[in-house]
């Protein structure tokens, strides 16, 4: 909000990045997690904030025609690019990677849980018509809700013995003052 109550303007591609963020939070509260969206200024590598010591980043696509090649059949893909928190990855790789596949004439989506480590380039390409049988090298992230729990357990361990303090936000506070 700005200084006169008005909203920003989004984009509609912000929109539908923010709408996403806010579905997935809702998704992990309801599996048991206390999941918030930080304020803005910590984006583009912050989306959600999951028991205030792991980070996630959503990232949504929806189909897109491709063709490979000049002789090749056109196919259907989800593409994901990951350059602006590639950085982040590469600096912390217990970053959690939420891949949201948006099948929109089905009205269904496929996620895709990876953990930063994991990633191996920066753009993600899922190439099949239904993500859900998608048969490349993510494949086994597919629906993987149950790499939350381990990692954000992981990452709270190592938060408390490197700096004493069980949530991120209160070492960030502590360390700008």
């Amino acid at each position: 909000m700005t200084a006169n109550g008005a909203y920003y303007a989004l984009s509609d591609m912000q929109r539908y990045g923010l709408y996403w963020e806010e579905r997935i939070a809702r998704r992990l509260t309801d599996m048991g997690f206390h999941a918030h969206l930080p304020p803005q200024f910590q984006k583009p590598v912050v989306d959600i904030v999951v028991n205030s010591c792991l980070i996630c980043s959503v990232k949504a696509a929806r189909p897109k025609r491709h063709k490979p090649s000049f002789k090749a059949k056109a196919r259907i893909r989800y593409q994901f690019n990951l350059s602006k928190i590639w950085k982040a990855i590469q600096h912390d790789p217990d970053i959690l990677i939420i891949l949201v596949c948006d099948e929109i004439a089905i009205n269904r989506y496929t996620t895709f849980v990876i953990p930063a480590r994991a990633i191996q380039g920066k753009t993600v390409s899922i190439t099949r018509v239904d993500p859900r049988k998608y048969s490349g090298k993510y494949a086994k992230f597919c629906e993987a809700w149950d790499q939350v729990p381990s990692l954000a357990s992981k990452v709270q361990a190592r938060w408390e013995k490197a700096n004493g303090q069980t949530e991120l936000w209160n070492f960030i506070s502590q360390s700008n003052s």
